[in-house]
């Protein structure tokens, strides 16, 4: 196996993790839209530092 073949299939994986990373960071930002729409006030607890408290 000569050095431009190991570079091509370097390349593959790389780019084939990069793609499952983006892919999986998607779809925790697709359930977590979601999950906002249906309980929003597990949404303000999870993405905002701020929670409004009852007076």
């Amino acid at each position: 196996m000569n050095h431009w073949t190991a570079k091509v299939i370097i390349a593959a994986i790389a780019g084939i993790t990069m793609a499952f990373i983006f892919w999986h960071a998607t779809l925790v930002g697709i359930e977590r839209t979601k999950t906002c729409r249906v309980q929003p006030q597990l949404c303000d607890t999870h993405l905002s530092p701020r929670v409004e408290l009852p007076e």
